[in-house]
Parts: C-alpha cells; structure tokens; sequence
C-alpha cells in the first residue's frame, strides 16, 4: 500500500557552540573532550497527510569519527503539550536516522522537536533544541503557517560537503537515502539525449516493508517486478532506465524523486502492491497526475497510467481503473491550484516530469497474492506489463527488431560445395545459417559468422546430388542477451552429380559427343583443348540434349574434351564439376 510521506523538504543547521568550538580546536584545557554539539537537522516535510511517516536525521559531533552509538529524539504536540520519542532506526557516524508514524488523523498539530538524548564517545548525554535557539517544527493535516526558523538559507553550508561525502561513502542505505532529501544537494539539469529516460521506483525498502499479507511483503514484490521490468524494457531501442534502489534500501520519497530528477526523467513509475482490510478488494489500478499545474504531464501521465492499466488487465486482473487524487489539506501548487495528493506524483510534476503509481494487486486478497504475485514468473509477467505499457506510450521499438537480411545467391559449385551469400543488416554484429533437406522442417543451424561485415559461406558439408534449403537471420548483442532477427525467405538449391566421362566418334570433319544425364541439369557446357592438361575453352552450351556435334575440328588431330553440367540456384547458376577427360582423334 503506498504511503506518502514527504512534500517539501526542511533544512537546518544548529550553530556550533562558541565554547565547545574553542575547545574542540584549541585541545584539552582541561581533562576529557569538549562536548559534542548538533551539527544539523534535516526534516523529510514541514507539512504531512496521514497515513504518512516523518524522517528526521540529525548529525551530532565530528564527521570523520564514529563515536555516535545510540539516539533517541524527543518531540511534542504544541497544543496538547503531550510528548513522543523516536528511537535511532539507523546511525552511521555523526548521522542519526529517525522515523515517526503518523497514521491516525487523531495525530493532527503541529509538532516540534525538543530534545536528543543519545551516548557519544561512551557517555550519555543530552542537547535541548530550546538551548540552541532554533525551532524546528511539522504540522500533521494541517498547514504551516510559515518556514519553520530552522531553515538557514542562502550561506556556504558546511554540512553540503557532508551530505554528499556521506552519500557516496555510506554502507547504511537508510541513513543514505534520508540524506538524499537533503536540500543541500543539487540536482542536475533534464538531460535530452534523444533516449527516454524511464525511472523506475521500486517501493518501499529497508526498514519499511510495505504493506505484508498471506506470507508476503511489498517491498520485496515491488522489487523484483521493477527489476524485470527494467530487463524487459532494456530489449527497446531509445531507452534508458534507471531504478531508485537495486537492494533492499530505504529512501525517501523526496530522494526518489530527487533522483530521478539527478539522472533527467522523462518519466516516474513507482510501482506498489495494494492492501485493504477488505480481504474480498482485488485487481489493479494506477494513480496520475492531476490536470492542475502543468496540465501536460497530466495528460501525459493518464496516457500511460492507461497503457499499464490495460496490460495489467490483460493478464486476468481486475480493472480498477485510472485514478487521481487531490490534497486533502488544502496544499497548492505555485499557481495556487490544489495539488496531487501522493508525494511523488507531486514532486514529480514540480520536478518538470509526470510520475504515476501502479498498484498492481492485493497482497491481503489471498487470490490475487497467489495467482499475481506468489512466484517468480508471475512478478515477471506483471513486470512485463509495465514495460510494455511504458513503451507501447512513448512509441519503443524493441531492439530485436533488426532487420531480415535476404539470400542473394545460393549456388552449387564443383559438385562439392554451395556457394551462400546474403545481403547486409544494418546493426548486425553476426548472422546464424539454417540448412535442411526439407522445405518446411528439420532445418539446423550450420554457421554462425561472427562479423557483421561477412555476408558469404562456404557450406562444404554437403553431398552431390542432394537438395539443400537455406535460410538465415541477423543476431547481435544488446544488454548482455543475444537479440536475433526474423529469418529472411528459404532458398534451395541443388548439389548437381559430377558427369561421367563422354563417349565420342569422329570422321575427318567433326567429334561427336554423347553423356548421361544429370539430376537437375537444365543445360550442358562442353570444354576444349588440344592438350590434356592444356588450357580448356568453352566450345558450346546445349539445352535438353544429351548429346553434341564438335565441326569446328581439323583431320587427322587430337582433341580433349570435358563437360560439366549446369543448374538453376540464386543469384546465379549452379555448377556440378567437370566430368574426366575425353580423348579423341579425328580420321586423316
């Protein structure tokens, strides 16, 4: 079940204490250590919709030194005075994770955090936000009345340098994804490099399961159908895909967003899995954006929310149909319009890109858990979808569609060989060679040539007098798979029998030949010379007849012939070897 739980993001930086500074660098005055102080506070949303979850990481003492060892932040309700405590899910040097559930509208206020208690370097100790002087506050179902004064903007932040070191050498993916909400970072321009640029967001992750029902949970389901449908939508031409998390990781919704936004999206899909306390609630559906605020993505949006809609249903699921959803609160965009009420759809659209939300079944429906999503190839059918849906929109091509090649001769040579050429794919990086005896069937592969700029064969493994039928397809490789081509029409041809030597007569004036016939001969050539192993000239080619009359001889010499047989191939003629040598004098 998705769970929004980020609109805007809160910064702040808690100023060093003067004395714990000087000390800190002028070394020890005195026995021990200078007190550690609160370096920053980054708040996930200054103002949240239940069911929703708040993430807070505060960094506490020196960076390079991991002396953090536990944390617990407390906070109140402003209005009815009552406090709540949070424990550290996560912490990784001076950073400490913490998340709050807000999942009962009885939750509404505005709340602010009080104090951090927390052990450092061995010794338990304790720093008030009141001491500090800042104020950092949320509201839940309502909104804020102004920017909350924790927010420093405009100055040289120290703390950017740490939340990017952070992010690229943290190993605890919880802290890692918070501090990717941080506004410190910098999001890198849209990038149009003619691919489209498909983010996939699996959700959930890490410490936050999802939604868990009938031996499942969400965020591992969601996981792996974001994977196969990355795989899937690798095999289209133009398309590039990122996904938001490749392991089981937890990241904010404001990071996700904000990645995709870092690699130029063109398009967000966060892929769910839906629950209800309805057990009987089944089938899948898909959430967009609103029309409100650049009403192009909108549009957008719905086109492709339809698309995996209708692939999604095409698998036997329930259509629940396309859907928006507006705030509840009362939150606007820039143009003062009501905004989405689901955080990434939202920030997506403020992001300049449309993102939608695939819930593709119920995990608490006992039929959809274990026809849709209870096995492997079931999560991948419904990754499939996905990607078929995506680029079935956005106009994809995959990119085994290379094209046929066509065979352009198929020759017999010498009784020995056939002779095989084709014409050139573009793209190509091999071609696969098919033979068999039969038109139809039984057709094994013979060759793979390896060079997409060789396009001819040489099949010596066949018999003379034999049929041979020909066909051939384009592969190359792409995403580590081998992606082939269709095969180009058969061709056949005949491996023509080696003649047998002619018989002959002569008188003074001429040489008559005469020969058996050959199997598929459509004519014969008849070859000269005055020496045996002389040069031979091609004297004649006869059609239909078994038999030829040489006048163009002189008496009382000796004459050689030999002959070869000729057939009908591709692309040329196919030609049996010639028969042995014939030697006949005329009379004086």
């Amino acid at each position: 079940m998705f769970k929004n739980k980020s609109i805007r993001l809160i910064f702040g930086c808690l100023i060093f204490v003067m004395a714990a500074f000087i000390l800190f660098h002028a070394g020890k005055a005195s026995a021990g250590e200078a007190p550690p102080c609160l370096n920053y506070t980054i708040l996930g949303s200054s103002s949240l919709d239940t069911p929703m979850s708040q993430t807070v990481v505060v960094s506490i003492g020196e960076m390079d030194k991991s002396k953090l060892k536990s944390a617990v932040l407390t906070y109140k309700n402003r209005s009815t005075k009552k406090q709540f405590t949070a424990e550290a899910k996560q912490i990784y040097r001076d950073a400490a994770l913490f998340t709050m559930d807000f999942d009962d509208s009885r939750l509404r206020g505005s709340y602010e955090l009080t104090k951090i208690s927390f052990v450092y370097n061995g010794v338990s100790q304790e720093i008030s936000y009141q001491e500090t002087g800042k104020t950092v506050r949320f509201a839940v179902d309502e909104k804020m009345a102004a920017v909350p004064d924790a927010v420093i903007e405009g100055m040289s932040f120290e703390g950017e340098d740490q939340v990017v070191q952070v992010e690229a050498t943290d190993t605890k993916p919880d802290i890692k994804g918070a501090l990717l909400s941080a506004p410190s970072l910098n999001m890198k321009g849209k990038s149009r490099s003619g691919e489209k640029v498909i983010v996939l967001d699996p959700g959930h992750g890490g410490y936050d399961s999802g939604a868990a029902a009938n031996g499942l949970k969400e965020k591992e389901l969601t996981l792996k159908i974001a994977n196969y449908c990355k795989k899937e939508l690798e095999k289209y031409s133009g398309a590039k895909v990122y996904l938001t998390r490749s392991n089981d990781t937890y990241i904010s919704l404001e990071g996700r967003v904000k990645y995709a936004a870092s690699v130029g999206a063109d398009v967000f899909v966060s892929i769910h899995i839906n629950s209800a306390a309805n057990t009987m609630a089944s089938g899948a559906e898909v959430y967009y954006p609103n029309s409100n605020y650049r009403p192009s993505l909108g549009t957008e949006g719905k086109t492709l929310a339809l698309a995996i809609e209708k692939k999604l249903v095409a698998l036997g699921l329930a259509d629940r149909g396309v859907k928006i959803r507006n705030s509840a609160t009362g939150n606007t965009y820039a143009d003062g319009s009501p905004a989405d009420y689901y955080g990434v759809i939202r920030q997506a659209k403020q992001a300049g890109f449309p993102g939608i939300i695939v819930e593709h079944a119920f995990i608490s429906n006992a039929s959809d858990a274990k026809k849709y999503l209870g096995s492997d190839e079931a999560l991948k059918k419904l990754g499939i979808a996905d990607a078929a849906g995506i680029a079935e929109t956005y106009g994809l091509k995959k990119k085994t569609s290379l094209d046929k090649t066509k065979i352009t001769q198929l020759t017999g040579k010498d009784s020995t060989y056939v002779y095989l050429k084709w014409k050139k794919v573009s793209g190509a990086q091999g071609y696969e060679i098919y033979r068999s005896t039969s038109k139809d069937k039984d057709f094994k592969k013979i060759k793979t040539v390896n060079k997409g700029s060789t396009v001819s064969f040489k099949d010596k493994s066949v018999k003379a007098g034999k049929t041979y039928y020909y066909k051939v397809r384009a592969y190359k490789k792409s995403g580590g798979e081998t992606v082939r081509a269709g095969f180009c029409g058969v061709q056949k041809t005949k491996v023509l029998k080696k003649p047998s030597v002619p018989s002959a007569s002569s008188s003074k004036t001429q040489v008559k030949l005469k020969w058996k016939k050959i199997n598929g001969a459509k004519k014969y050539q008849i070859y000269r010379s005055n020496k045996k192993n002389g040069s031979y000239k091609k004297i004649a080619t006869v059609k239909s007849v078994l038999t030829y009359k040489d006048k163009s001889v002189s008496k009382n010499k000796t004459y050689y012939y030999k002959i070869r047989a000729v057939g009908d191939g591709t692309g040329g003629n196919t030609y049996s070897s010639y028969s042995g040598v014939r030697k006949i004098k005329t009379k004086k």
